[in-house]
């Protein structure tokens, strides 16, 4: 996971949005989204974990909630992949169980995209605190958020910011590898 806090932009982009969009063109429902779904993710825990070494000392991130929420997508977006598969392949007339599953799978859904954003929230703040190394709030991080929303257009603004923060933080360690990492 490593890699992707020295990766390139385009490198980036074509692993996230790249086999997506290959994926959506040979089938919908693919399991290259499901993979490029996933690199995204690989992504934010790499930004949002992997970099709690360089926050600030007297700075404090409570990683619990972030790892709590990063598995949510995680195994809910495959089991959601399956079901809505399977089900257009086996496509009966309504039953008294799909009323009661759909509203469930609304609140799922939403409480996924809600973890989906807390992630996100939490990367930006990571990022903008290791550059500031200083507690920050939310005035100071809510541009690198929104370039995590719209990743494929901030990720070419964001991951060579992420590049310099690692080489820089290489070079003040005499050139070694980051020794928590």
């Amino acid at each position: 996971m490593v890699n992707f806090l020295f990766a390139k932009h385009w490198q980036l982009f074509l692993l996230m949005i790249g086999i997506s969009v290959i994926g959506d063109i040979l089938t919908p429902l693919s399991v290259l989204t499901i993979i490029s779904m996933g690199a995204f993710l690989a992504w934010l825990w790499a930004v949002a974990i992997l970099l709690q070494s360089k926050v600030p000392q007297n700075v404090k991130m409570k990683t619990l909630k972030f790892k709590l929420f990063f598995f949510v997508p995680l195994i809910y977006v495959p089991w959601a992949f399956y079901s809505i598969s399977n089900h257009s392949v086996h496509n009966d007339a309504k039953t008294g169980i799909d009323l009661f599953i759909t509203p469930v799978v609304i609140c799922l859904h939403l409480f996924t995209m809600f973890c989906v954003f807390y992630c996100m929230y939490f990367a930006a703040k990571t990022v903008r605190t290791i550059e500031l190394q200083r507690k920050v709030v939310i005035d100071d991080f809510s541009t690198v958020f929104l370039m995590i929303w719209f990743f494929p257009i901030g990720i070419w603004i964001l991951q060579p910011r992420i590049n310099r923060n690692y080489a820089k933080f290489n070079a003040l360690t005499s050139g070694k590898r980051w020794q928590s990492l």
